[in-house]
């Protein structure tokens, strides 16, 4: 076995283009999609199954790898569920509910008015 065992996968043109696609999207202030998850899930699942066919269900690389791939399950499930997305050509915005956008309004105004509390406090004492 390769002493950099996930090098094979992350030099695949497809790896590299799916995290640069998510690099680019989160250092823009976008979220990646779901599909755009599931297509590393699926490249992950690729090489898990090969580590398995070499090494074993119990290797130590395969239970990393699938660590990722449940962890990864876990954001799409909340890319999916959580958010509601508008297509901008090839671009997703996310969009929030009206409740979520009320919701922030009440949690500044709760800080603010937290804030000015213990200010009065410092002030007077």
């Amino acid at each position: 076995m390769n002493t950099r065992p996930l090098t094979r996968l992350c030099e695949k043109d497809d790896i590299q283009r799916g995290i640069a696609d998510i690099q680019w999207m989160l250092h823009h202030h976008y979220y990646p999609s779901p599909g755009q998850v599931g297509f590393i899930i699926f490249l992950l699942r690729d090489e898990k199954f090969r580590v398995v066919r070499e090494d074993g269900r119990q290797s130590f690389l395969a239970v990393e790898i699938q660590s990722l791939i449940d962890v990864l399950k876990d954001i799409r499930k909340y890319l999916q569920f959580v958010t509601r997305y508008d297509c901008d050509g090839c671009i997703i915005r996310l969009h929030a509910s009206a409740e979520r956008k009320y919701l922030w309004i009440f949690l500044e105004c709760v800080i603010v008015f937290i804030l000015c509390a213990v200010l009065f406090f410092l002030i007077i004492c």
